[in-house]
């Protein structure tokens, strides 16, 4: 689906993205705290142990980070959005300064994570990117890919045009799911990039049914039954 946003419109998305070139690593694991709660990247890799959950250490969605290379995540913004319940949107933004053209187009940036609800399935992936700056002069794609079902889907800009990559989990089957995601900035800059994740309940357990074999063990215990007192009957006459 092509479509022309507006400056406000991306900016209600998601705030931003960042530049330089600094492969991050994970800290030890803490307590997961609120995904919101972190400004930048580097925040959550850092005070957060690369993990956090929608809406608190409780939420559903854990955020689980992985790396990323190819920029700073000291000056990058970590964007998350949705309760979590139903979807979550995980992305990057700029605080200054946007993503550039990639000095080598066969070496994107990458940023790399698993997500793990704790009782739905994962159904469906949307992913978007966005910039507006250079009067919109603007061009690459942004790729998402997942370990767990093989979903290739990719996003990409145009100058102001925007065709947002979509996948479906058929059927759903995945409580966690690894994510592995770059971007390829071909002309001017990038402002943000972010991947949407629905989710649904599992399926009900299919309904039991007595099967032939009780059926047959009743018959024959009746049967035994009969004959204990037909043979009682015969030893008192």
């Amino acid at each position: 689906m092509k479509r022309l946003l507006s400056f406000a419109a991306k900016a209600a998305l998601l705030p931003g993205l960042g530049l330089a070139a600094v492969v991050g690593s994970s800290a030890p694991a803490q307590a997961a705290g609120a995904c919101s709660g972190y400004v930048f990247l580097q925040d959550l890799i850092t005070t957060g142990g690369g993990v956090c959950r929608q809406q608190g250490a409780a939420g559903p969605v854990e955020f689980t980070y992985l790396s990323h290379s190819g920029f700073n995540a000291s000056v990058f913004t970590f964007n998350t959005s949705g309760t979590g319940l139903n979807s979550a949107t995980f992305g990057l933004g700029t605080n200054t300064v946007p993503f550039p053209t990639n000095p080598d187009p066969n070496i994107p940036y990458t940023f790399n994570y698993t997500l793990t609800h704790n009782t739905k399935l994962f159904s469906a992936i949307s992913n978007t990117m966005s910039s507006s700056i250079n009067q919109n002069q603007n061009a690459g794609s942004y790729k998402v890919e997942s370990t767990g079902s093989g979903a290739s889907l990719t996003s990409t800009l145009n100058q102001a045009v925007i065709n947002n990559g979509s996948y479906t989990y058929s059927p759903a089957s995945l409580l966690t799911d690894t994510f592995n995601t770059t971007l390829t900035v071909t002309q001017g800059d990038v402002e943000f990039f972010s991947a949407t994740y629905a989710f649904v309940n599992p399926p009900p357990p299919p309904a039991t049914t007595p099967g032939p074999l009780p059926l047959l063990g009743a018959g024959a215990a009746f049967g035994f039954s009969r004959k204990i007192r037909s043979t009682i009957k015969a030893n008192a006459a």
